[in-house]
């Protein structure tokens, strides 16, 4: 399996809901790290899993809305907890939709909160 990779930094503020979880339950903010993992069995035409300048476009974009925005305000996550694990799974869907042409079979997506708390998603696309 082949895979490209591209990492990005944003800051995001969220409050937690549906149960006691301390000070996480108030308005807060996290500098997150994203890693976006394409992954194909065999490479494409021109000997990539998928054109990187589009991946990174793509990318951007989502940070870009994610960027100082308020996680619970986005509405593909309202009513959802905004926890690490909801917010992987938003990137690798909205990543999923926008790179549909580029067939990959499979995208997993990372989110660090802090250099110790992480939690990913891997859809698999094509297979």
């Amino acid at each position: 399996m082949y895979t490209l990779g591209l990492k990005r930094d944003f800051t995001a503020k969220h409050f937690l809901i549906g149960g006691d979880f301390g000070e996480e339950n108030h308005l807060h903010s996290h500098s997150y790290t994203l890693d976006a993992v394409l992954e194909r069995e065999s490479l494409n035409n021109y000997g990539f899993v998928a054109d990187i300048t589009l991946v990174e476009q793509v990318l951007d974009n989502i940070t870009a809305k994610l960027q100082g925005a308020v996680l619970n305000d986005i509405p593909d996550l309202q009513g959802l907890n905004p926890s690490i694990e909801h917010l992987a799974g938003f990137v690798a869907q909205n990543l999923s939709r926008d790179l549909e042409a580029e067939n990959p079979e499979a995208i997993s997506v990372t989110v660090w909160e802090d250099d110790q708390a992480r939690a990913g998603c891997r859809l698999l696309v094509n297979a």
